[in-house]
């Protein structure tokens, strides 16, 4: 092959290749969209089916096959709404509108107030807040929200066969059971939370002596 052959080769090769290197970045996204956007799916479809069962989940693809939409955009909103519950914080949440907004004021009324006061003590300082309070951007706090939601379905199914005798109804078994163990995991969250707020609120250096402070800051 000449150096002419080699050189026009190139011309037509070099601008391909510049191609590829821009376009790759959007084939990768959208690789990983439509990866994401499967796994969404059959996380649904895998709900639906142990929600509704295996008789009803026939009847409800069956029917929503004329609107194909409902599968389409039904479905994959399943996971993500999970997720998006658990990373609201709910408890958090709770825990600061009862401290801000209903404790300080019940803190004044006379014999309430010191009931509240015996069981929700004022710290003696603010505590230093939590790297997970709030929808924080941390890793963790990421896994540990995807994980809760995703494996909130098959924690309602488990608890819901404490409601056999209630009733026959999967999907009624399932729905008690989900309040249930959201319930439950709310009250320990709230209780852990608020035992770490009292902790670091009252928590005291033994070994302080202001007067080296004073002399130090002299």
């Amino acid at each position: 092959m000449s150096s002419q052959q080699e050189m026009s080769v190139a011309v037509i090769l070099d601008p391909v290749d510049r191609l590829i290197t821009r376009v790759s970045p959007f084939a990768l996204s959208v690789l990983g969209a439509s990866c994401a956007y499967y796994v969404a799916f059959s996380y649904g479809v895998g709900v639906v089916v142990l929600v509704l069962g295996k008789e009803q989940s026939t009847n409800f693809f069956g029917n929503a096959a004329e609107n194909p939409l409902k599968i389409v955009i039904g479905l994959p909103m399943i996971p993500v709404a999970l997720i998006t519950l658990e990373a609201l914080d709910v408890e958090g949440r709770l825990l600061y509108f009862w401290r801000e907004k209903v404790s300080s004021k019940l803190s004044y009324v006379p014999l309430l107030g010191g009931y509240i006061d015996w069981i929700w003590p004022t710290p003696c300082r603010e505590p230093l807040q939590s790297s997970q309070d709030g929808l924080g951007g941390s890793m963790d706090y990421l896994a540990r929200s995807m994980s809760a939601g995703l494996l909130l379905p098959f924690a309602a199914y488990l608890v819901g066969f404490c409601f056999r005798s209630v009733t026959k109804s999967n999907t009624k078994r399932i729905i008690l059971g989900g309040l249930l163990y959201y319930s439950m995991k709310a009250i320990v969250k709230l209780y852990l939370r608020q035992e770490e707020y009292r902790r670091q609120g009252f928590r005291r250096v033994l070994n302080y002596n202001h007067i080296t402070r004073n002399t130090l800051a002299e």
